[in-house]
């Protein structure tokens, strides 16, 4: 099995610029909240069963959190107009209406999930804020992922969309 080993003195690759670091640099945990959500979004899949819409809302907040990464390890840009419409578009399929009470979702496993997804993407957001990166884009990136995942969250539970 191929190990590098590089990592057995508490550092790791950040990005082009950074080079190494050491694994508590705000960036790597960063980098880590992510491969967490990435990772419960797979969990979720499970309880989503053949539902296209499910897994292409899940496709879609994997593939922002990956754009996230690689713009901040090597620059790569972002379309990021695109990407809002794309999860914007996503957002008013499972709540049409902005909720005009407090909503809890918790009856229904995958409202449960989705909620608690959002809460994942809220600490990397959270992970996000600690790097001290002035970047609107992803800001806004991150926080429309947690609204799409309460979205989808308050559709379920609510059967305006049923799965």
């Amino acid at each position: 099995m191929p190990r590098t080993h590089l990592g057995d003195d508490g550092t790791t690759w950040a990005n082009n610029k950074l080079g190494r670091v050491l694994k508590s640099h705000p960036l790597i945990k960063f980098y880590g909240s992510a491969d967490k959500v990435v990772s419960y979004c797979n969990i979720v899949r499970m309880y989503a069963g053949k539902d296209d819409q499910i897994h292409t809302v899940l496709d879609l907040i994997i593939s922002v959190l990956f754009k996230i990464n690689a713009f901040l390890a090597t620059g790569k840009p972002i379309d990021f107009q695109a990407l809002l419409e794309d999860i914007n578009k996503n957002i008013t399929i499972f709540m049409p209406e902005e909720p005009t009470d407090f909503i809890l979702t918790f009856k229904k496993p995958l409202a449960a999930h989705f909620n608690f997804l959002r809460a994942l993407i809220r600490e990397h957001e959270s992970n996000f804020y600690a790097l001290k990166l002035k970047d609107k884009g992803i800001q806004t990136l991150l926080n429309r992922l947690s609204t799409l995942a309460f979205a989808v969250s308050v559709g379920v539970e609510k059967k305006i969309y049923s799965v």
